[in-house]
């Protein structure tokens, strides 16, 4: 079962659908594109970056060819969103509450803001460690959090049990330059904070309980799509 994370900035949300085909991705393209010839370069930037970066994630390529075929067989942008939302048939599998940045939305390095758009997972790590084991560097310290440590150090941003590390998928918005996610070290991870989950505090992260987030890691795997939005 292919899977889609969806994150949701308005409603600190994050939620996985059964999504076999990812037609979001299709539906993000033409939010983009103002014309059919827009669409037809975005559509084929996207589908050569993945052969790329993820030549062994077929559905994600095969999805793209298919926008290719659908952009050609419609006369402008809006007949291609249409056609595309009657493809689109997903079914929630999880929800979970979340909480991004403080700061907002934003895609600079150093905004401590969370970025939006099409993302994927380009690395899991932590698998198989205790729950709340602390990361430092995206490396385990071999230390579990406790109490002690947040008396110590009110103000840490801590990561703990999980890390999911984020790469972009748009270039000029969440991918390379000055916006790069990957560089910016955005992740979805634990946080001792989980009573405060559902409100915006994080530094730009995606924050979950430390249960969720194991759950979720379990869950998904490297390539997995996460479409950050604001709605």
């Amino acid at each position: 079962m292919a899977i889609l994370i969806k994150i949701s900035i308005k409603n600190q949300r994050l939620t996985i659908t059964d999504n076999k085909m990812e037609y979001d991705l299709l539906e993000r393209a033409s939010s983009l594109a103002t014309s059919k010839a827009e669409m037809n370069a975005l559509l084929k930037t996207w589908l050569s970056l993945g052969k790329k970066d993820i030549p062994d994630q077929k559905e994600y390529l095969e999805l793209l060819e298919k926008g290719i075929q659908l952009n050609d067989e419609s006369d402008n942008v809006n007949q291609f969103r249409q056609k595309v939302k009657q493809l689109k048939n997903h079914q929630v599998i999880k929800s979970y509450p979340i909480s991004t940045a403080l700061k907002g939305i934003g895609q600079n390095k150093n905004s401590f803001q969370t970025p939006i758009g099409l993302h994927y997972i380009r690395a899991k790590i932590g698998k198989g460690l205790p729950v709340l084991s602390i990361f430092e560097g995206r490396r385990p310290t071999g230390k579990i959090w406790n109490k002690d440590d947040a008396k110590l150090d009110p103000d840490h941003d801590w990561i703990l049990s999980r890390i999911l590390w984020l790469s972009g998928r748009e270039l000029g918005v969440n991918r390379l330059g000055s916006s790069d996610t990957m560089q910016r070290y955005i992740y979805i991870h634990g946080t001792p904070n989980e009573s405060q989950l559902g409100k915006p505090l994080s530094h730009g992260c995606i924050r979950m309980s430390n249960n969720d987030v194991i759950e979720l890691f379990d869950l998904v795997s490297a390539g997995t799509i996460v479409h950050i939005n604001e709605e």
